[in-house]
This record gives C-alpha cells, structure tokens and sequence, in this order.
C-alpha cells in the first residue's frame, strides 16, 4: 500500500516538475559541527535539526573534516579502519 502511494506521489511530482533532493551541508555549514564536535559542545542531532539535514549528514561532515593525526578511527571504506585477517 504504501510503495503505490509512494508511487503515485512521485509520478505527481514528475508531472509537475517538482525535484526531491536531499538537503545538504555547504562547507561553511560543515565547520560548524566540527567545530562543536571537537570542543564536545553538540551532538549530532542539534546541528542537524540547526542546520534541516539528517544525522548522518552531520556525523558524514566531522568524520571527513576531522583531524587524521588524533588516534581517530579512519573513515568507512578506507583500509586503515578495517580488522585485516
């Protein structure tokens, strides 16, 4: 029921030309969170509700802007941050 609907919202929106687009951070949204990140000011989910995005997006942003030379875990994807067996 809820992917036909899903479905025809998006058609309609097709039709009118309308666009969904995540929000994002622009960089100098993004050295705010890091910012409070590194001084433990904020968590995660006030500067997203600040700023209109989602969790991830916040946590995405101080993970990629983040200082390599601190002991942090390395980002997902990049071997430094994988058990190799």
């Amino acid at each position: 029921m809820v992917s036909k609907l899903a479905r025809m919202a998006r058609s309609a929106a097709d039709a009118h030309g309308i666009v969904q687009e995540q929000p994002e951070l622009n960089p100098r949204q993004k050295a705010h969170p890091v910012a409070w990140h590194a001084a433990g000011e904020r968590t995660g989910a006030e500067p997203a509700e600040l700023f209109g995005v989602a969790r991830p997006t916040v946590h995405r942003a101080v993970r990629e802007r983040r200082p390599r030379d601190e002991g942090w875990p390395a980002a997902a994807g990049s071997a430094r941050g994988r058990i190799m067996a």
